[in-house]
């Protein structure tokens, strides 16, 4: 061969190998990547329902996403970020598309100290446990991704690990559905929700997950999803990027918004002069109605993409209190936006012009300042103000809940009748108005599972125990002074479903629980009788529960009362004899001194004259239902308690005086005196003024002592007068 042709020979032969060598350095890795497009990145392809599905559609191979260590569980959007992940890459399979729209994707993350310990998760198909995904757990946290092939948005599932002596930790587990919102449970309250129907003994919590069993052959735990659907969310016309893009020109007084007020200011103050305060809201008809992103047609939406932009202004007596951008969203849980109710719920922010409020200016008995806002109206018409009256009873109880101020409330331009103001207590509102120390903040609403107690979790096994608690003891952990004014508000005001508010906590060393009240709307109305027609009914209305029969009883063989301080309470009555003594006193002193009858009268004609003003329908007679309600309310309560301590029944004291003030108990009397008073309490008088009073007159007998100190015995009377 020539030189040339050999050279040419060569040349070729090289250029022919290196393309060889790229296609298959090409194809060494492509495939991979092709292969990734036809199937499922899983670890669990290969097992239960999931297998079955792709065996239909073509083979089963290898595949690339094998499980990987995690330390992603503490944050549920990272943990949700993972599960989307994983979703995306199940969506490469070209014919597994169809089942996008039916299907749940999961991810759970778990280790085992067990070696290879096999689980499974089923899911209730027709009456039947159908199988899912199978797979073993390994001795690192690892996560798993699946998929469940059911369309239903509350699936039944059913988990089983066969590890037969350690436990099987779980570090969270989330799942995505198409157009529903994702659920996460990845911390002591969520488990508790998500094994809620398992026994109790087979899920125990830890600070960073959920410890499974072991678990006999026959155990297993069920848990329900219930997926929400995702409603659609559109921006405000103001915003750029709803819910964290300063609005532009919003300190300008050619802002659009404002051009389109319906009332004017000098309207809005005659009103408030005429009839009660005034609180006018206008928002951009879009951002109320539009079918895409209006809070009024949208009215399951909630968070900061469902806050909308209003000018607000707040009259009384004629003058202006503040007129301010705000966030405007719907306030309160779903029962109530679904039956139509209008509640909304003010954010003061920078961005908007104004960051807070100064409260003293909106609500009496208020402290600090207002950032979040609430205007809501009654749940039901015929008991138009039973949360300000309650709240009102509350404070003068000595209980902590939050003060109110009546107003009408008017949306663009509307009169949507009469409404009460107070601020939310979220948790940023409840440190400013407690600006003492950085509390910790739970809030308690409806049904508590035990996991939520975590919160306090150095009182809660305690409580569990069969041992004796005592005084003492509760003390140390709960203001239990707190918790007796709380529940004495509950009890004089028979305010159904009570069990909600906020629980704190300092951060000092010696600092302990207490409780701020709200939500108090079934105070005096028998709801289930009256309202939702449920019951049948039993006694007249202020016999009703919660009553001091339901506190004091002996409860011993039944289940513990969902509610943590009912528990602690009725331990307290039912096992201290000296608490229990003490609370029969302290009752009295509350009926006597905070909650008087002349308190109640007066903060009754405070309200009927404001439902008078408003012209409010029915309005007289329901504050005549109040003033009987509670003129039998006390001695049905005294009553109960002679009932169920034992004790020998209250007499009533009369202290009078030919001069005023004086002085009872310790508190400033400006006329005739009359209170409740049970065998083995003390009766205190002093004089005002020392110089007024001569000397007094105890059950006829003359005293020259200034200070009286009256033992009250059974069937003594208990008079006294002061002589000038």
């Amino acid at each position: 061969m020539k030189p040339e042709k050999k050279s040419l020979f060569i040349f070729l032969g090289t250029i022919f190998l290196c393309v060889l060598f790229s296609i298959l350095a090409y194809f060494w890795d492509t495939p991979r990547q092709i292969f990734q497009k036809k199937t499922v990145p899983s670890p669990l392809l290969a097992f239960g329902e999931t297998g079955k599905i792709l065996r239909k559609l073509g083979s089963i191979s290898p595949v690339e996403n094998k499980q990987m260590p995690s330390s992603l569980t503490t944050n549920p959007v990272e943990f949700l970020r993972r599960a989307s992940r994983e979703k995306d890459k199940w969506l490469l399979l070209e014919r597994f598309e169809r089942y996008k729209d039916s299907g749940i994707f999961g991810y759970i993350e778990m280790k085992s100290q067990e070696p290879a310990v096999r689980f499974k998760i089923e899911v209730m198909k027709n009456g039947s446990w159908v199988e899912q995904v199978s797979s073993q757990i390994t001795a690192k946290k690892v996560g798993y991704s699946f998929f469940i092939d059911i369309d239903s948005i509350d699936p039944e599932l059913r988990f089983t690990f066969h590890n037969k002596e350690y436990p099987i930790y779980i570090y969270g587990v989330g799942f995505i559905k198409n157009d529903h919102h994702p659920l996460v449970f990845n911390d002591q309250i969520g488990y508790a929700s998500f094994f809620q129907s398992s026994e109790s003994n087979i899920v125990t919590y830890t600070k960073s997950g959920a410890a499974i069993g072991p678990l006999q052959e026959t155990s297993h735990l069920t848990a329900n999803l219930s997926f929400q659907k995702q409603t659609s969310v559109g921006i405000s016309k103001y915003h750029k990027k709803q819910g964290s893009t300063p609005i532009d020109a919003i300190a300008s007084r050619d802002h659009p918004l404002l051009n389109q007020l319906i009332m004017t200011d000098e309207t809005l103050a005659a009103i408030s002069i005429a009839k009660i305060p005034l609180l006018a809201i206008d928002i951009d008809n879009d951002d109320l109605y539009s079918e895409k992103y209006g809070i009024l047609t949208n009215y399951d939406g909630h968070g900061r993409e469902w806050e909308r932009l209003g000018y607000a202004r707040f009259f009384k007596d004629g003058q202006p209190v503040f007129s301010t951008f705000s966030g405007v969203r719907l306030q309160g849980g779903d029962p109530g936006r679904e039956q139509g109710l209008i509640n909304l719920r003010l954010y003061f922010r920078e961005e908007y012009g104004t960051s807070q409020i100064e409260s003293d200016k909106i609500l009496n008995g208020s402290v600090k300042i207002i950032k979040r806002l609430a205007v809501k109206q009654s749940e039901w018409k015929e008991w138009p103000l039973n949360s300000p009256i309650s709240y009102a009873v509350t404070r003068k109880a000595g209980g902590l809940a939050p003060a109110t101020e009546m107003c009408l409330l008017y949306l663009n331009g509307e009169d949507l009748g009469l409404y009460y103001m107070v601020p939310h207590l979220g948790e940023k509102q409840v440190k400013i108005m407690l600006p003492e120390e950085d509390y910790q903040y739970f809030r308690i609403r409806g049904t508590q599972h035990d996991a939520d107690w975590h919160f306090f979790s150095d009182f809660i096994e305690t409580i569990k125990q069969p041992e004796i608690i005592d005084e003492s003891y509760g003390s140390q952990l709960f203001d239990l002074e707190n918790l007796v004014q709380l529940i004495f508000s509950y009890i004089i005001n028979a305010t159904g479903d009570f069990c909600q508010g906020v629980l704190l906590k300092g951060s000092s060393s010696d600092s302990r629980y207490f409780w701020y009240g709200w939500d108090f709307d079934h105070s005096y109305v028998d709801v289930p009788v009256e309202i939702t027609k449920t019951e049948n009914k039993s006694g007249e209305r202020w016999e009703q529960s919660p009553s001091f029969a339901g506190f004091l009883k002996d409860d011993q063989g039944r289940k513990p009362h969902h509610c943590l301080r009912v528990n602690l309470f009725k331990r307290l009555l039912n096992e201290d004899p000296e608490f229990r003594e003490k609370i029969k006193h302290l009752f009295t002193s509350t009926i006597n001194h905070r909650v008087t009858r002349e308190f109640i009268a007066q903060l009754l004609d405070y309200y009927q004259q404001i439902l008078t003003a408003v012209d409010y329908p029915g309005g007289d007679e329901y504050i005549g239902i109040l003033r009987t309600f509670f003129a039998e309310r006390i001695p049905f309560l005294l009553n109960e308690m002679e009932q169920h301590y034992p004790t020998d029944p209250a007499i009533v004291c009369e202290v009078t005086s030919d001069t005023y003030p004086i002085i009872v108990d310790g508190y400033t009397k400006e006329g005739p005196y009359y209170g409740y008073y049970f065998p083995g309490s003390i009766l205190t008088v002093t004089p005002g003024d020392s110089d007024e009073v001569r000397y007094w007159l105890v059950n006829g007998k003359h005293t020259l002592k200034q200070h009286i100190a009256l033992s009250i015995s059974s069937g003594q009377e208990c008079r006294v007068h002061g002589v000038n």
